[in-house]
């Protein structure tokens, strides 16, 4: 940082702003910061957890969007990380479910202990998309298949998407 120029937290500070284009444009700052916004990484993942719990989607979809954007641009893994994540997995706004589904995809097989604990947790929806994420492994690819194989599948759809990501995992 040079003297006089915005610092990164005063962008991560704004997230709390009381005005949502405020909280928006911060958003913006921090996904152009690139891995440089690891240092806020906290103020996002609070700022998508207030999110989470104020139930007001509607007006913020974008701003969930780029949070969840910065998370993966910092390879941000952790549990809460996660959390987060499969919460915006479930989400009916389908630019909040793709870029959440994109974040588990770049986490890969690191979220494989998450998956094994909690699947059964998971709605079905978040169970169907998880498979697909899984079916994309590059690596750890006899550890995903021994995991699909114990799934019980809840309905047919669920069936098919499994039989798919075990398929495309023993693809070469």
């Amino acid at each position: 940082d040079k003297p006089g120029e915005y610092q990164i937290d005063k962008y991560a500070n704004q997230l709390f702003d009381a005005q949502i284009r405020k909280q928006k444009k911060a958003a913006e700052y921090l996904l152009a910061f690139g891995p440089k916004s690891v240092a806020v990484k906290h103020d996002v993942i609070t700022k998508l957890t207030a999110l989470k719990t104020s139930g007001d989607k509607i007006s913020s979809s974008e701003l969930i969007v780029s949070l969840l954007k910065v998370l993966e641009n910092i390879n941000a893994q952790d549990q809460q990380v996660l959390d987060v994540l499969l919460w915006a997995l479930e989400d009916t706004d389908p630019k909040i479910s793709q870029q959440a589904k994109a974040g588990l995809e770049s986490i890969g097989i690191s979220a494989m202990p998450e998956y094994h604990n909690n699947f059964n947790t998971y709605s079905v929806k978040v169970q169907a998309l998880v498979v697909e994420i899984i079916g994309g492994f590059d690596s750890g690819k006899v550890t995903a298949i021994k995991f699909l194989s114990r799934v019980k599948p809840r309905n047919d759809k669920m069936k098919f998407a499994i039989e798919g990501a075990v398929a495309e995992l023993n693809a070469f």
